[in-house]
């Protein structure tokens, strides 16, 4: 489902910024994401990335 979201501002209408995110699967790494990244940059739905570490605390 594709859905596009607009605010209407004096007749004119603004795109408002969604933020996506994406997950790999159990086992990926840093870069298994990479292509996805770079195609949504290049069509220009992606203008910055954001990447998270998440480390396991060990008991």
């Amino acid at each position: 489902m594709q859905q596009e979201v607009s605010a209407a501002t004096n007749n004119q209408s603004q795109k408002r910024q969604i933020p996506t995110l994406f997950f790999h699967g159990f086992g990926g790494t840093v870069h298994s994401m990479d292509y996805l990244i770079d195609q949504s940059q290049a069509d220009g739905f992606a203008t910055r990335t954001l990447t998270i570490f998440v480390h396991l605390k060990e008991s």
